[in-house]
């Protein structure tokens, strides 16, 4: 492994963690259904969006890698402690995008039961939502910060997103950066 391919490692791993929080980490699809037509409406929220503790994440983790680079930069090799200090922020990133991810309420709660059927009214008084409107206030009561709610019906789906995987998966990428730009290079023949 050349010494140029391990100095663009952890700015690289960096790069990979912070454009995957852009990415949608949370996703509430909503189908619009009329007697000619069928549409669907997706709404995505970023880690930055939807949840203190995917932020936490990604913020440990640019943390830690960061730090290694100063380090690297200024004196070379992370000593021991440092090293680990680093690793335990990534580990903790990683804990801290599952556990966000287990808490997701699932709705409606176990053992409860509901329809719901929403039909605009031809009254003067109230003008007609657009089917947009509508789609987006049903999808913010699955997107609060914080409060992720999901759910799985033919209408309606909410959950994470596509982004959570990628991001998580580029949070352990991180670490792996980590141990290898610290690791010690071989002598070349």
């Amino acid at each position: 492994m050349t010494l140029e391919w391990r100095r663009r490692l952890l700015p690289g791993a960096g790069l990979l963690v912070l454009a995957s929080s852009f990415l949608p980490w949370w996703m509430v699809r909503v189908r619009h259904m009329t007697e000619h037509e069928t549409t669907y409406e997706t709404f995505f929220g970023s880690a930055w969006g939807m949840s203190s503790r995917w932020s936490a994440a990604v913020l440990l983790t640019l943390g830690a890698i960061v730090v290694a680079m100063i380090w690297r930069h200024a004196q070379g090799r992370m000593p021991s402690l440092a090293h680990v200090a680093t690793l335990a922020a990534v580990a903790l990133s990683v804990f801290l995008v599952v556990q966000q991810w287990r808490d997701v309420e699932a709705w409606p709660p176990a053992g409860s039961w509901s329809q719901s059927r929403v039909e605009p009214s031809d009254s003067p008084w109230f003008p007609e939502p657009s089917r947009r409107d509508m789609a987006a206030e049903i999808a913010g009561g699955f997107m609060e910060r914080d409060n992720l709610r999901s759910h799985h019906a033919p209408g309606l789906t909410a959950g994470v997103g596509w982004g959570m995987w990628v991001g998580l998966c580029a949070i352990v990428l991180a670490g792996a950066a980590l141990i290898v730009a610290n690791s010690r290079s071989r002598p070349s023949s």
